[in-house]
């Protein structure tokens, strides 16, 4: 089956993503093995460690997810069906995350509405049928 645009817009969107993550959190590890004298760098902003073990756990944290995102971009292009699931788990996540945010910062709940829409596209028939190749898709969307 032909591969939605939708689809390969997501994809695309986790491969750019998921990449500068993984670099951000690969440069922040090539800063954490440098000496810089400690007059340059303070104890942390805000609550966040900018040095030291919190730092390099902080640094691994980030680099999963990042590495998480781009595999996940590259199975969405090629049509992994497990990667359908993975996609899921990371919107509900995401939907949580924002819930949470919101309640805490009082930020607007409006931000929920993109991982609302793709959560509902990806349970579109011809979605699903790109992934697991059910063949009773009768419909021809090109989102």
């Amino acid at each position: 089956m032909k591969r939605p645009l939708g689809i390969t817009i997501l994809s695309i969107a986790h491969i750019i993503f998921g990449g500068l993550t993984v670099l951000m959190a690969l440069f922040t590890a090539l800063f954490l093995l440098i000496d810089i004298p400690p007059d340059i760098i303070n104890d942390g902003f805000d609550g966040i460690p900018t040095k030291g073990l919190g730092m390099a756990f902080n640094t691994t944290i980030l680099f999963t997810i990042g590495a998480i995102v781009l595999v996940t971009g590259i199975g969405l292009i090629e049509g992994w069906g497990w990667i359908w699931y993975v996609e899921i788990f990371l919107m509900i996540s995401l939907i949580l995350n924002i819930i949470f945010l919101s309640v805490s910062t009082l930020s607007p709940i409006f931000v929920l509405i993109f991982p609302l829409v793709i959560l509902y596209y990806l349970y579109r028939p011809y979605v699903k049928d790109y992934f697991f190749g059910y063949g009773d898709s009768d419909i021809d969307e090109t989102l």
